[in-house]
């Protein structure tokens, strides 16, 4: 989920009310709720997506590569593009972490783009988010992004999970045609807003 402290934000909505309180970075961003169970059908330049080679994050290696894929491909965002080694570990730290659902896909040696999955079990019946997923610049236009964001889905299907859901900004229009075309749609928008307070 995207947090922020400025702009339009959008929040999401699961089966039994809000998922969570977004407040935002500096733009709209659209809650989308997506498909029920796997995502079969789709397909890239190469062929059939969703079958992916990935592994899952293992704590205590993978950060620093994580973290410079993470901050290249979000260098525009104000709050994702800008993690650090503490940022990383605070959310390590959270009950709701799991490295299995945090899937890298690597290409050259190099990681090439990840797309980390986050389980809201509370929720009746239980929410399945993309949590966040991004292609390191070096390896864009290939269709890296759909093939994580399908492997991301069948993954949470493969836990048990039929109903998924993301934040993304509502003005990233790319990122928002992928995800409609994998069946998600706009749940509804939230806005936030700050101000400068004379004192």
């Amino acid at each position: 989920g995207v947090t922020g402290p400025s702009g339009p934000v959008s929040g999401v909505t699961g089966p039994s009310g809000p998922v969570s309180g977004v407040t935002g970075p500096s733009g709209p961003v659209s809650g989308v709720t997506g498909p029920s169970g796997p995502v079969s059908g789709v397909t890239g330049p190469s062929g059939p997506l969703g079958d992916l080679e990935v592994r899952s994050f293992e704590v205590g290696r993978d950060e620093a590569a994580w973290l410079e894929v993470n901050n290249r491909a979000f260098k525009w965002h104000a709050e994702q593009g800008g993690w650090d080694a503490g940022t990383v570990a605070d959310r390590e730290a959270q009950p709701w972490f799991d490295p299995d659902g945090f899937l890298l896909h690597e290409r050259d040696g190099r990681l090439a783009g990840f797309c980390w999955t986050k389980v809201h079990p509370d929720n009746d019946p239980p929410l399945g988010e993309i949590y966040v997923i991004a292609v390191d610049p070096d390896f864009q236009g290939q269709g890296l992004g759909r093939a994580l964001a399908v492997t991301g889905l069948n993954s949470l299907a493969a836990r048990g999970l039929r109903t998924a859901m993301l934040y993304v900004d509502g003005d990233n229009t790319p990122a928002l045609r992928l995800y409609e075309d994998l069946g998600f749609s706009v749940d509804h928008i939230d806005r936030a807003y700050i101000a400068d307070i004379d004192g």
